[in-house]
């Protein structure tokens, strides 16, 4: 992908969504994608987005499948494709459905915020995998199911914030479990196990 794939699906995705902030005025093809509001893009790669800030605009309307604001519908599994993404912010939407297992694909990605949306299945175990991923928030959501154990095998996870989900069964001990400065739980009552600490019942 080149210079004009990314310009072209952030316009995909100005074209869906509408709001009063002023935000999406600075998106115009009149100057570089890289300095218009919300967009970072990479020291290394610079021509490449890697961080959308779109929490709290009062940003409206459905995500595009190029590619927050209460948009809502589902996260498109085609967001795996921003391999080179490293910081995604989506809280504070009204996205619901499951979290994307391709999310795996994006190998340089550090942080996920999917904190307060309406998504629900379970947490999908191959987050885990990602090697370079520090800091995860999917708290005030609809989860169900265990916590995957690959989370606590993660060495670069420093932070996870799971609370008020409906998460249940033994909680890992291993890695960012044993950290309590990092790791929030609480809101989901049929959890068990983990470190004393947790004061959580046995399982």
């Amino acid at each position: 992908m080149g210079h004009g794939s990314d310009e072209a699906g952030l316009m995909a995705f100005k074209a869906k969504i509408s709001g009063n902030s002023g935000m999406l005025s600075s998106w115009n093809k009149s100057t570089s994608y890289c300095s218009w509001e919300g967009i970072t893009c990479g020291k290394r790669h610079w021509w490449r987005v890697v961080a959308l800030e779109l929490s709290s605009q009062g940003l409206t309307g459905t995500i595009s499948p190029a590619v927050a604001n209460k948009l809502s519908g589902e996260i498109p599994d085609t967001i795996g494709n921003c391999r080179v993404l490293e910081i995604l912010l989506m809280d504070d939407n009204s996205f619901q459905g499951d979290i994307p297992a391709t999310l795996k694909n994006m190998a340089g990605l550090a942080l996920l915020n999917l904190t307060n949306n309406k998504l629900n299945g379970s947490i999908p175990g191959n987050l885990g995998s990602l090697t370079d991923k520090q800091e995860l928030y999917l708290s005030h959501n609809n989860l169900s199911g265990l916590i995957p154990e690959l989370l606590g095998n993660s060495a670069s996870l420093l932070r996870l914030y799971l609370s008020f989900n409906n998460l249940q069964g033994d909680v890992p001990e291993a890695g960012v479990f044993r950290n309590l400065t990092g790791l929030s739980i609480v809101g989901n009552n049929a959890l068990c196990g983990g470190i004393p600490q947790l004061h959580l019942p046995r399982c």
